[in-house]
C-alpha cells in the first residue's frame, strides 16, 4: 500500500492493512464477492480490470477504476492492485449522457421531420414527423433508405447536393418531392454537411417541412390576382377603385 491509497481513502497504513475490501467498500453499492473472485483470477495469473465503488475515511463516496495483476513482492506471489479515482470522469460521462438523451427527446417531439444520412443519401436517423411527411410506418425501420426515392426529379437532388456540399449548409431550400405513395409534395429543408476529425463530408443533417399546402394556398392567390388583373384591364367598362378614404388607386384603360 502505497501513500496514493492512504490520500484516497482517508486511513491510515495501520488502520487499513489487514482489513477486507468491505472497509473501503460503498455500502450496498459493489457485489463483493464478484471483488474476490475478479483478485482470485488476478492471483492466477489473469489481469482483471473493474469499477469499484470506494467510500472514503469521512464517508464520501467515489467511483474508480481497478486493475489487478499478480507480481512478486519482496520474493512472495501477491495482487497488485492499481486504482485510480474516476468519479469526475463518471460524473462528466452521466451528463454528457443526460444531454443526449434531452437532445433526443427534443428531436423526436419535433413537429418537423429530422433526418441524418450518409452523402449518398442512405437514412440513417429520423424522427417520427420524419416518416408522417413521407408517408413512412414509424413502427418500421427505415435505416439505409435510399433518399433520392423521394424526389419527383433526380435531376433537381444533383442541383441541391451541388449547393449543399459547395456552401455546407442550406437554408429553406424548396424541393418537389414525393411520399412513398407517390403522392407529389412540396417540402421546405435546411441541412448542413458533417465532418470528421479531418473535415472530411461524412453526411448529411437537416430538417424537412410540408409545405405543400402553402404553396398551393399562394398560387391559388396568384392565379386569382392574374384572373382579376385580365378582367380589370379588358373589361370594356370602366373601372375605378378607391380606397375608404375616396382616394383613386387604380382605373382600367376602359375608364380613361
Amino acid at each position: 500500500m502505497n501513500d496514493a491509497v492512504v490520500g484516497m481513502y482517508g486511513y491510515s497504513k495501520k488502520e487499513m492493512i489487514g482489513k477486507s475490501p468491505e472497509l473501503v467498500s460503498a455500502p450496498g453499492m459493489n457485489d463483493l464477492e464478484k471483488v474476490v473472485e475478479h483478485t482470485k483470477k488476478a492471483a492466477s495469473g489473469i489481469p482483471q480490470r473493474f469499477e469499484f465503488w470506494g467510500r472514503r475515511k469521512n464517508g464520501e463516496v467515489f467511483l474508480k477504476d481497478v486493475r489487478q495483476s499478480t507480481g512478486e513482492y519482496f520474493g512472495e506471489k501477491v495482487v497488485f492492485a492499481f486504482a485510480i479515482d474516476i468519479s469526475k470522469r463518471k460524473l462528466a460521462e452521466d451528463k454528457l449522457k443526460e444531454s443526449e438523451e434531452k437532445f433526443k427527446r427534443i428531436i423526436r417531439e419535433l413537429d418537423v421531420g429530422f433526418y441524418s444520412s450518409t452523402i449518398d443519401g442512405k437514412l440513417l436517423e429520423y424522427n417520427k414527423s420524419f416518416c408522417v411527411i413521407l408517408g413512412l410506418d414509424y413502427r418500421r425501420d427505415h435505416t439505409n433508405s435510399n433518399l433520392p426515392d423521394f424526389w419527383q426529379d433526380i435531376a433537381d437532388r444533383e442541383k441541391y447536393m451541388e449547393i449543399l456540399l459547395g456552401k455546407g449548409s442550406i437554408k429553406n431550400y424548396t424541393i418537389h418531392a414525393k411520399r412513398k405513395n407517390g403522392d407529389k409534395i412540396i417540402l421546405q429543408v435546411n441541412a448542413h454537411v458533417l465532418r470528421d476529425n479531418e473535415d472530411r463530408k461524412i453526411g448529411i443533417e437537416g430538417t424537412i417541412a410540408d409545405i405543400t399546402e402553402q404553396k398551393e394556398t399562394t398560387e391559388a392567390i396568384i392565379n386569382k390576382e392574374k384572373q382579376y388583373r385580365t378582367l380589370f384591364n379588358f373589361s370594356p367598362n370602366g373601372i375605378l377603385l378607391e380606397d375608404a378614404e375616396g382616394t383613386i388607386i387604380d382605373i382600367n384603360p376602359a375608364f380613361g
